[in-house]
């Protein structure tokens, strides 16, 4: 009958509204957990910028240190060197006018050792003039180094701004 039919389709009608209404509260809350996640994401992102941020100064901080040490040490270096040069050659001549007195055998002897000394000395200056040289090599290496570093950090914040645009 008609009202058979009509409750049918009323029962129905109730059945597909009820699991559309599921179905778009189940939507809803998926919807909501992606969203939580997202921002989850994006303060990780944040946290992260900030973190290449701090670990970019450091890094730059600690290339200008490295630096400065190496420049100390070689000043310190050649100001050694240069101390130990005008001592050597200040023996030279004060062993050479105090051989005047005695024999030419004597002047001559004292000559060679002072001498030899000498170029033990400058052998040991060399090697170090050669420390300095590779202590520069490394220093230009680790600049090097250092500003490809930089630039991926820079190249790293672009692509976040753009992201968070």
């Amino acid at each position: 009958t008609g009202k058979e039919e009509l409750y049918k389709t009323m029962t129905d009608a109730s059945v597909l509204a009820e699991g559309c209404h599921r179905g778009v509260r189940n939507s809803y809350e998926q919807l909501l957990e992606e969203v939580k996640s997202l921002a989850n994401v994006a303060q990780v992102i944040n946290q992260t910028a900030e973190n290449v941020s701090d670990m970019k100064i450091h890094v730059g901080d600690g290339v200008n240190e490295i630096i400065l040490n190496i420049e100390n040490s070689a000043r310190l270096q050649m100001k050694d060197f240069n101390t130990t040069m005008n001592k050597m050659f200040g023996d030279v001549a004060l062993t050479i006018l105090e051989s005047q007195n005695g024999g030419l055998i004597n002047l001559s002897t004292n000559i060679k050792q002072e001498l030899s000394q000498f170029m033990k000395q400058i052998g040991n200056t060399s090697m170090n003039q050669g420390t300095s040289r590779d202590l520069q090599e490394q220093t230009d290496i680790i600049e090097s180094r250092s500003e490809q570093i930089i630039g991926l950090i820079g190249k790293l914040e672009e692509n976040f701004n753009k992201q968070q645009e």
